[in-house]
């Protein structure tokens, strides 16, 4: 420990969770940038854990027809009713063509989940609503609705669509999601590269420990196997002894053999051999208010993230668990951890189902507090999928409204940026927010106010409503080109969010009128660029 430090003063200052991913996540976000820095041409499987190095689009709409979301009976609901029999007329499985529903006096086709729909079919009856009086007929035992069990063409995504951006990692669920867009090879960039090292004049490797005598060292290949499974690249430097260089000597190790972090296990506590947490001068995260696992210490040495774990293997284990692997997948980092359950602000309602529903979400880590949108809400939706970071549990017959606090389990990396569509999962240019009508839009706009990774901008069409509605045709360049204007055109009483500096404008207040909209005014909302 150097002189000059107070021992007992250093861990007085204890960091919660949420404070420590704060604060760390946002030093290692530059580390992004330098995964991208090589990058090949790859398929999808050997893409998995890397960043993608450009946006990747759709090159298909999804589904390409109207698809069948149940197994039952395919009918047109406008010529049938509950109690009549119907002669089975065909059988549609995935991947057939679409047979026409031409029985005058009404008819159905037996259809399979993932089947188009039948030409001249408007509905689905369910399989649990249909019984078989005879061969090669049904009964109908509950009334028809129309469109019930039908998805939309292009309901997941568009052709053209983002499915995922510059820099999201390619993870098993992505896989899936490019597939079904028509996206088989993408451009990666390099998976995070992580040097782990233990710190102690004590400790024997397992093989010295087998010959009698010594501590054994376990801590590094706890760190090791963690981060291997997580998806990162491992450099082993071994064992090192307890003096006031040695952290300096790892971080330059570390930085000749490509690492982009070091992972260091033992000195972080407050002994007179400890030297982790007195020796950096950059101390991002000192101490964390947990047990086990307060003696934790995030610094940057030589510029590079060190990550100092305590010596004990459980409070290393607790590190690693709640800190490490987390703190990397705010960073929006190339790893599949499944992570603590969290608490998050929800900037989208999500209505309640008659099981106990996972629905995915995407999210963002800002301030302290995590916002989640969600996304790819019907079985379908693989493409949207993509955009998901984890899940949110709905209780059976529960809601959940916008603005309130759910738990969600985090499994990838969170975005270092987030924006909302709320007229059907992220999709578009960027990612664009659209104000739905209170509540939903004040919880976004709320938001907005206090969180620059969250984005607003004018979608194409809402601009064009703005100018009907007397929105002067010189101001939309100008609002394009620095922040917001976010309405939602698909309903009127919208919410209108806008710039503080756009207080008081006459015109803004003309088309808010016409509109019927409640104008919002937000601070610090931030452009999206390009």
């Amino acid at each position: 420990m150097e002189e000059g430090v107070d021992r007992r003063k250093i861990l007085t200052r204890l960091y919660t969770i949420d404070e420590a991913l704060a604060r760390a996540a946002e030093r290692l976000e530059p580390i992004r940038g330098a995964l991208l820095e090589r990058r090949e041409k790859l398929g999808l499987a050997a893409s998995l854990g890397r960043p993608l190095a450009e946006r990747v689009l759709a090159r298909d709409c999804h589904p390409q027809y109207p698809r069948v979301n149940l197994d039952g009976c395919a009918v047109d609901s406008s010529r049938v009713s509950r109690g009549n029999v119907l002669k089975v007329e065909g059988r549609l499985r995935p991947g057939m063509e679409p047979v026409d529903l031409s029985d005058p006096v009404g008819g159905c086709v037996w259809v399979d989940t993932g089947a188009p729909l039948p030409i001249g079919a408007d509905a689905v009856v369910p399989l649990e609503d249909l019984t078989m009086p005879g061969e090669g007929v049904v009964r109908l035992e509950a009334e028809p609705k129309r469109w019930l069990g039908v998805a939309d063409p292009c309901s997941d995504v568009l052709e053209g669509g983002v499915v995922l951006d510059e820099g999201e990692a390619v993870t098993a669920e992505a896989v899936a999601s490019l597939a079904s867009a028509g996206v088989h090879e993408v451009e990666a960039g390099s998976r995070l590269r992580a040097c782990v090292a233990s710190v102690g004049d004590e400790l024997k490797s397992l093989e010295e420990c087998g010959r009698g005598g010594g501590v054994c060292e376990t801590n590094r290949i706890l760190a090791r196997a963690r981060l291997e499974a997580a998806g990162v690249e491992v450099v082993d430097l071994g064992i090192h002894p307890d003096r006031p260089d040695t952290l300096a000597k790892l971080a330059e190790a570390a930085r000749a053999s490509g690492c982009h972090i070091l992972v260091t296990s033992g000195g972080s506590s407050v002994g007179l051999s400890d030297y982790a947490l007195a020796g950096p001068e950059d101390v991002v995260v000192r101490g964390l208010s947990i047990r086990p696992g307060r003696p934790t210490t995030l610094s940057i040495a030589s510029g590079l993230p060190v990550f100092s774990l305590p010596g004990n293997p459980r409070s290393a284990g607790s590190s690693i668990d709640l800190f490490l692997l987390p703190t990397l997948a705010a960073a929006g980092l190339p790893v599949t951890p499944v992570l603590p359950r969290m608490k998050a602000v929800l900037l989208a309602g999500v209505k309640p189902g008659r099981r106990l529903s996972y629905i995915p979400v995407a999210a963002v880590y800002c301030g302290g507090r995590l916002l989640a949108v969600p996304v790819s809400r019907e079985s379908y939706m693989t493409v949207s999928w993509a955009a998901a970071d984890g899940y949110v549990t709905v209780e059976p017959g529960k809601s959940l409204e916008p603005g309130e606090e759910a738990t969600v389990t985090i499994v990838r990396g969170v975005k270092t940026r987030l924006s909302i569509d709320y007229t059907g999962g992220l999709a578009g240019r960027g990612y664009t927010v659209t104000l739905a009508k209170p509540p939903h839009g004040r919880a976004v706009a709320e938001a907005l106010s206090q969180c620059p990774r969250l984005e607003a901008a004018v979608t194409e069409e809402a601009a064009g409503e703005m100018v009907e509605a007397g929105w002067p045709h010189e101001a939309l360049e100008q609002v394009e080109r620095s922040i917001v204007v976010a309405v939602n055109n698909r309903c009127r009483n919208s919410l209108i969010a806008a710039p503080r500096v756009l207080e008081g404008s006459e015109w803004l207040s003309r088309a808010a009128a016409s509109l019927g909209a409640e104008i919002l005014y937000v601070d610090n909302v931030q452009a999206r660029p390009g």
